[in-house]
């Protein structure tokens, strides 16, 4: 009977082994997390179907017109708008009004998106594409969004990017007053 002989183990062979468990892993363990991300969907209470816009503010589905507080007027075009009014919005009863944002993983391994609530003033006064009613202190102007960065996209919004708002948001001072122009 001939014995086997024992397996050498090379340093290439044990490095190739160890990236193979690291891929395994990366790609199985989250989806046995229990809070999974792909389970971050976020909805609106009574949401409002958006027809389009004007600089006036939104032209909802049943007629009125909702400008957003805050701003002094609405861009004609915007890519980070469309996305976030393309499920409708809710208008809460201070003025303001929220819409939901595609979010997807900067790294584009993992198979999940999520839809995140955005106040649709503060979304729009961060990436530069509209003008705050009031004046704005210079501090609060230097973390906005780079000039030129698509944020939010047809796609939706990269993770990073959605958490750099977040940020954003949490920290700066300038929160639109409630709309003192009512639904039209």
């Amino acid at each position: 009977m001939r014995l086997l002989r024992p397996m050498r183990v090379t340093l290439w062979g044990l490095m190739v082994s160890i990236a193979g468990v690291g891929v395994c892993l990366g790609l199985i363990l989250p989806h046995l997390s229990p809070d999974r991300r792909s389970s971050m969907i976020e909805s609106l209470e009574a949401p409002v179907s958006v027809r389009g816009w004007s600089e006036a503010g939104l032209q909802l589905e049943d007629g009125r017109v909702a400008p957003l507080p805050g701003l002094k007027k609405l861009p004609l075009e915007s890519a980070a708008l469309a996305e976030a009014v393309s499920r409708g919005v809710e208008v809460a009863k201070d003025g303001r009004i929220v819409g939901l944002v595609r979010v997807y993983p900067s790294c584009g391994m993992a198979a999940w998106r999520a839809l995140r609530r955005v106040d649709l003033s503060m979304m729009l006064l961060y990436l530069r594409e509209c003008e705050a009613a009031v004046s704005v202190p210079d501090d609060e102007l230097d973390d906005l969004c780079p000039e030129g960065d698509e944020l939010v996209s047809s796609q939706g919004c990269r993770e990073g990017d959605f958490f750099r708002f977040v940020r954003w948001r949490n920290k700066t001072m300038l929160r639109p007053a409630s709309s003192s122009q009512s639904l039209r």
